[in-house]
């Protein structure tokens, strides 16, 4: 008694026809996807826009000395901060202008409370992340208290044309 080989049992064949048309329907999606489909490749981790132990150290030394210099480097990398945590999707719908006033008022509210800052934690960034979202919510309320006080005004205006 001869056995056959359970592989070729198991898996059916497929005819022309279909084997053709799997073909087709693959070079279909290939066209669809614009070429020949390739491996996915690892996504590469973003570059870190600022270094956290890089800026506690700075934090660190600024507290002991209290110098100018680092004074400004500590100013850079608030305003980078300032200007990444304005691209989150909370503000995308501002004006250009009015992110700009952001990205000031937070880089001053920044600087303002860099003494109250305990150099015990080890994070700064979150410290200082925080305080930047606070002063953009501080901002958005404040222009829209003075949006809807002007609003009325700019009816009443046209009203007695």
């Amino acid at each position: 008694m001869k056995m056959k080989n359970s592989k070729s049992s198991n898996k059916k064949a497929l005819t022309k026809r279909e084997s053709k048309s799997y073909i087709s329907s693959i070079e279909n999606i290939e066209d669809m996807l614009g070429g020949k489909m390739k491996p996915k490749k690892k996504k590469k981790k973003n570059a870190v826009y600022i270094n956290n132990k890089f800026f506690y150290e700075m934090l660190k030394e600024y507290k002991y000395s209290k110098s100018r210099r680092i004074l400004n480097i500590l100013g850079k990398e608030f305003l980078k901060m300032a200007e990444h945590i304005v691209k989150k999707p909370n503000f995308i719908n501002y004006t250009q202008d009015r992110k700009n006033e952001m990205i000031s008022d937070a880089t001053f509210f920044m600087v303002k409370y860099i003494d109250t800052y305990d150099i015990k934690r080890k994070n700064p960034f979150a410290f200082f992340s925080q305080i930047a979202f606070n002063a953009f919510k501080q901002n958005i309320n404040k222009n829209k208290k003075h949006d809807t006080t002007f609003i009325p005004l700019h009816y009443i205006e046209n009203a007695s044309n």
